[in-house]
């Protein structure tokens, strides 16, 4: 008897990046799941790590950058057709520029202009409540 039910659980962590009123997003490269979508950049944690670990090192790998990790924004899960992902998003700040490492491109965007864009579908209960928060809590948090 099959199941509907993807195959695998995903923990995985991504960051909110918000700089003079735009957001961080990343596009994901050829070969990749969800290949072309944009995302919030994070990554898979690995055993033994905590989120805020994975955050770090993913975003060193990813971005050639370093970042502090500041309080937990959202955390929910999004199953797609062969996976599941939970997800824990955090607020973070760096003083680095961030460089597409392992992305096809970077761009910084509006609240508004994220839900126009081809988000990952994970990412865009993220979106929708950025969307909704206080420009002040951003700033004051990341």
């Amino acid at each position: 008897m099959s199941s509907n039910k993807p195959s695998s659980l995903l923990h995985v962590t991504a960051g909110v990046m918000y700089r003079n009123g735009l957001f961080l997003i990343a596009k994901r490269p050829v070969g990749k799941h969800l290949a072309g979508y944009w995302e919030f950049p994070g990554g898979k944690i690995q055993d033994g790590e905590s989120s805020p670990e994975c955050l770090r090192r993913e975003l060193a790998e990813e971005l050639g950058i370093h970042v502090s990790v500041g309080p937990l924004f959202l955390e929910h899960t999004h199953e797609y057709a062969d996976r599941t992902v939970h997800l824990l998003t955090y607020l973070v700040s760096a003083h680095e520029d961030p460089e597409p490492k392992e992305h096809e491109a970077l761009a910084w965007v509006t609240a508004q202009e994220l839900l126009e864009c081809q988000l990952s579908p994970a990412d865009i209960a993220v979106a929708k409540k950025l969307l909704n928060t206080p420009k002040t809590a951003l700033e004051n948090q990341s």
